[in-house]
């Protein structure tokens, strides 16, 4: 009689891992940065900022268009002065190929927002996959203060996703889901506080 064991063969599936997508992009300019996530946990990657030599198109805050000219600072780095109000297109110096089922959403880095009042002036951008020229962001100078924008910097930040296209139907009727009583704001109102 033989006393050999057999060996049990496990019955559980291999654990299914979804594959990175990918985003590929071409620089325009040789010195352009490749966008890059700062850090393991970062939700979204960096876009940095790639100035022309000469100068490059503001909106004052009266919305006039004006030509501001590009010069170096005390620090030797390439920059554009933003008065209070002025409104900027940035470019990355990049253009993406966007998976198809995919946009890219753009966000205000909040370092940018705290320190210099420099926000999206969209609030946040949306980059359809159709869309294959430079990267441009709007940017504002929300504070009181001239502010500085400097090449080569993180300019805002990226993220990757997935959309679905929904189709239209129009309807007699939308019923109402919940026992919520009003419209637009309506939320909330009877939580305030009188202390």
């Amino acid at each position: 009689m033989s006393t050999t064991k057999t060996k049990k063969v496990s019955s559980r599936k291999k654990r299914v891992t979804s594959k990175t997508p990918q985003l590929k992009y071409h620089k325009l300019r040789p010195e352009a940065k490749e966008p890059k996530y700062a850090t393991t946990g970062s939700a979204c990657f960096d876009l940095y900022s790639c100035l022309p030599e000469d100068a490059i198109n503001i909106f004052n805050s009266f919305n006039e268009p004006r030509r501001r000219e590009v010069i170096e600072n005390s620090n030797e780095v390439n920059c554009v002065y933003l008065n209070p109000g002025d409104r900027i297109m940035v470019p990355t110096g990049i253009q993406m190929d966007i998976p198809e089922g995919h946009f890219v959403r753009l966000f205000a880095r909040s370092g940018n927002a705290i320190k210099n009042g420099l926000v999206l002036c969209n609030g946040v951008g949306i980059i359809d996959s159709d869309y294959t020229d430079e990267i441009i962001a709007l940017i504002q100078n929300t504070s009181n203060t001239v502010v500085e924008v400097r090449d080569n910097e993180r300019i805002c930040q990226g993220m990757l996703e997935r959309y679905e296209i929904c189709s239209f139907v129009e309807t007699d009727l939308v019923e109402k889901k919940t026992s919520r009583d009003g419209g637009f704001g309506s939320t909330g109102m009877g939580e305030v506080d009188e202390s």
